[in-house]
């Protein structure tokens, strides 16, 4: 992290801010969310600028990016308690997370049904071009079917 982040170097512990469930999460997440940071860059903010230039570039040529809003299905109830899971998460939201690091505009559709849990799309448009995304996701939403609630009761694990 920059030396002018608003980081402290050490986490007070997660039962001091989070309640009892999020601590325990937290303690299965952490190693891999950990491990997925990499080592410090030297000046974050130079290369989110290289990034968003290239982004940029891109962008002129291809106006409109219809993308996962994870790279995962959805998931049961439950799932975010298990470590194996857990270990993939933050790979399976990387295009959400530089998307809103980039400062670009998405809006994330429903775009159906799979195995009984709801699935969406994200559309990324270039950078003040929010009219553009909010236009490909009503064409979008004209031609998917509403969506029902999920049943919120909890799936017994298989």
């Amino acid at each position: 992290m920059s030396a002018w982040g608003r980081v402290l170097d050490q986490q007070p512990p997660v039962e001091t801010v989070a309640p009892g469930e999020f601590a325990r999460f937290w303690e299965l997440f952490e190693p891999s969310w950990t491990a997925a940071a990499g080592s410090p860059a030297f000046d974050p903010m130079t290369e989110r600028a290289v990034i968003a230039r290239a982004w940029h570039a891109w962008m002129e040529h291809t106006p409109l990016v219809l993308a996962p809003v994870c790279a995962r299905q959805s998931f049961p109830v439950g799932s975010d308690l298990d470590p194996d899971w857990l270990a993939g998460w933050p790979a399976a939201v990387r295009i959400s997370v530089a998307v809103n690091l980039l400062g670009l505009p998405a809006v994330t559709v429903p775009a159906g049904r799979e195995g009984g849990l709801p699935q969406g799309v994200q559309i990324i448009g270039p950078r003040f071009r929010e009219d553009l995304c909010l236009d490909a996701a009503a064409a979008i939403k004209e031609r998917t079917p509403p969506l029902t609630p999920i049943d919120p009761r909890p799936h017994p694990r298989s």
